[in-house]
């Protein structure tokens, strides 16, 4: 369905057709399917190259990446094309629709989880073997 792109992680939202795409050097893009012809929004990903995304298992619209950037972004993004269009989204303030990106986290992370039982905790695991596991406290 969506086209011309050299995505190297593709990802789903839970409960909606909503596509999560990496690519290395254009960023992350979010495609709605019922729309395929260009993406519903673009984040600009990484400094460097973007290598991993993951959707959050509970709330569609976030969703984590990590780059050889040594950081691990936690995003937020339309749900719909008619989110987009609306500015509706699980953004609660304007500043966070101008600004998709909710936090930062630093040190290079390769691995992405989110937590099953707990929707705000994620994992992230390094080259060299280092987990962590960070609460975003920002719900």
């Amino acid at each position: 369905m969506v086209n011309n792109m050299e995505a190297v992680i593709v990802k789903w939202f839970v409960n909606e057709p909503i596509q999560v795409t990496a690519e290395d050097e254009s960023g992350i893009h979010i495609w709605d399917l019922r729309k395929p012809k260009s993406p519903v929004k673009e984040l600009p990903g990484h400094t460097h190259w973007t290598w991993a995304v993951t959707c959050n298992p509970e709330y569609d619209g976030l969703i984590l990446s990590a780059g050889t950037d040594s950081t691990v972004n936690l995003w937020t993004a339309p749900t719909s094309a008619e989110d987009e269009a609306t500015s509706e989204s699980i953004a609660e303030s304007p500043a966070q629709l101008a600004d998709p990106l909710l936090n930062s986290y630093r040190d290079y992370e390769d691995g992405l989880a989110w937590s099953n039982r707990e929707p705000w905790i994620f994992a992230s695991l390094s080259y060299d073997g280092r987990e962590r596991t960070t609460c975003n406290s920002g719900r």
